[in-house]
């Protein structure tokens, strides 16, 4: 795996995690649960599953939307700027639920939806904008737009 493979998988997840726990500490009771012998907190379960929201968006858009048959190999980008959003806010979700407790109403399954889809988005900006300045100071980053 090469550095650029590595800090998509590895760095990007890390910012859009600590952007959802941020958000999370806001909007929602910071309950603990148990979780493999310890009480975890529910915001960083749900800053843990944006961050596996993440990883699996990047891994769709390397490995997976590409090689759809009859997939339109220039409408990946867009599909996964779709996809990407909407896998984190889907994994925020279900950690909340499994955290929390049930989620009754609308409103506060698309408030937690909308932590993770939006720490996605705002990850990704913050982490391509670290990359374009990384680039431009001599790092080894590229500036590649990923959502």
């Amino acid at each position: 795996m090469n550095n650029d493979k590595m800090q998509v998988y590895l760095v990007k997840p890390a910012i859009v995690g600590g952007i959802a726990y941020a958000a999370s500490m806001m909007f929602v009771s910071d309950a603990r649960v148990p979780f493999l012998g310890m009480d975890l907190s529910a915001n960083v379960a749900i800053g843990g599953a944006a961050a596996i929201g993440n990883v699996a968006s990047s891994l769709a858009h390397d490995y997976v939307l590409g090689m759809l048959p009859g997939n339109d190999p220039s409408m990946v980008e867009m599909q996964a700027a779709i996809l990407g959003p909407a896998l984190t806010g889907g994994a925020t979700l279900l950690a909340a639920n499994m955290t929390i407790g049930s989620i009754t109403g609308i409103r506060p399954a698309l408030e937690l939806a909308a932590i993770g889809a939006g720490s996605h988005v705002l990850g990704s900006y913050v982490y391509n904008a670290v990359s374009v300045t990384s680039s431009r100071m001599g790092g080894n980053s590229t500036a590649v737009a990923t959502f």
